[in-house]
């Protein structure tokens, strides 16, 4: 069993209310590119742990792009998880600003014939919040963010940020959410879609039918794509990797699986060290690959595996502060909701195509219902267990 990782090369002072400098340090990441590879491949793993024997597939750069925007609005405990939980260590909001905005000007502007897309959008009701001016401008100024608003109360609202999500990803995710809660008042969203031909494609008329053992030893015919030339590859006593080069040679798709077929569960001990030995020890050589043709669509809700990480407060509607993206209309404090991760990767003999949405909810628990016992009352002082009542009355003035 292979997992795929969508590889690119990439060019390679925060606010003093952001953090309190308790984040993780020291996680390994030299910078917001590498960290997005760490982060990828511990939640890849959580949530693999979560839904054994279950093909998982998650886009790193979309969920870090959309906690990136989530930064902006988080303060002190709930900024230096979501940090941490990146795997950010000890940068600061102007290095993942400035880091993240020059990665997704190389993957866009500077890629050459692969199609990339990259869109960020911010989704409100301005009777549920009133946005900090600050917090709509950082949006705009490091992320592009198209910024609407809409009566959440309405299905037109989930139909256009679906719209919105269907557009971006050329229709392969053409819907993100279903509803609006009541208690929910914006949307954080990241759209990513990819295509991009083989540099060295296959020959269709290699193409056949062959045996995949799934982790449980069960068996599948699956279509194998196959080629006998020079491959970017590398191999140890456990692991062996192929590094595949699109048309334009700056981004790969690599696979990876253990060197002894037997081996099983074998996901949760790799570490990105070990992944990043591969990477160091490529070279070209002569290779005889099948690789099977794919069409993989997954879709998950991250709150729990980002628990798992670390990223507890921002989930906590008592402790989460997200006071820097505004002011909430109908609720004391904003936290968040649900974080909807949706991912399509198709390979074939020409290339690949992919797409990935993540969507950020933010909400509000609802103020309760008010009572006053400012007019006559009743009460009673009652055994629960027993039901005996010990005194009853109807209070005309309690004083």
């Amino acid at each position: 069993m292979a997992f795929v990782f969508l590889s690119f090369t990439s060019c390679n002072d925060a606010d003093d209310d952001k953090g309190n400098g308790n984040g993780i340090i020291g996680i390994g990441a030299n910078d917001v590119s590498e960290a997005s590879g760490i982060m990828g491949l511990d939640l890849l793993k959580t949530i693999h742990a979560k839904e054994p024997g279950e093909t998982v597939l998650i886009s790193p750069l979309s969920i870090q792009t959309a906690f990136n925007m989530a930064l902006e609005a988080a303060k002190e405990n709930t900024y230096d998880q979501i940090s941490a939980t990146m795997r950010y260590g000890s940068f600061d909001l102007e290095t993942i600003r400035k880091q993240s905005g020059e990665t997704a000007n190389v993957l866009v502007n500077q890629s050459g014939h692969p199609s990339v897309t990259i869109a960020n959008a911010f989704f409100y009701d301005p009777s549920r919040l009133d946005p900090k001016t600050a917090f709509l401008e950082a949006l705009s100024d490091y992320y592009a963010a198209h910024v609407a608003t809409d009566d959440f109360a309405q299905q037109v609202a989930v139909d256009n940020i679906n719209q919105w999500v269907s557009d971006k990803t050329k229709k392969l995710i053409e819907e993100i959410i279903e509803e609006i809660g009541q208690d929910e008042l914006a949307f954080l969203i990241n759209a990513l879609h990819f295509k991009s031909d083989w540099a060295h494609g296959f020959d269709k008329n290699q193409t056949s039918s062959g045996s995949f053992t799934k982790s449980d030893g069960s068996k599948v015919t699956v279509d194998f794509m196959s080629q006998d030339r020079t491959i970017t590859s590398a191999m140890n006593d456990q692991w062996e990797m192929v590094d595949l080069p699109f048309k334009d040679s700056t981004f790969s798709l690599t696979l990876v699986r253990p060197a002894d077929e037997q081996k099983t569960n074998w996901l949760k001990d790799f570490t990105h060290q070990e992944l990043k030995a591969l990477y160091d020890k490529l070279e070209a050589q002569r290779i005889y690959l099948k690789l099977p043709k794919m069409e993989l669509e997954f879709e998950y809700e991250l709150s729990e595996p980002l628990k798992d990480l670390g990223m507890t407060d921002a989930f906590s509607p008592q402790v989460a502060d997200f006071s820097d993206m505004g002011t909430p209309l109908q609720g004391p404090r904003i936290f968040i909701t649900r974080v909807d991760h949706k991912t399509v990767l198709k390979v074939d003999e020409k290339g690949a195509e992919g797409a990935a949405v993540t969507s950020i909810g933010f909400g509000v628990l609802s103020m309760p219902p008010s009572i006053t016992f400012n007019v006559p009352y009743l009460l009673s002082l009652r055994h629960i267990p027993s039901g005996t009542v010990l005194f009853m009355g109807f209070v005309e003035e309690p004083g």
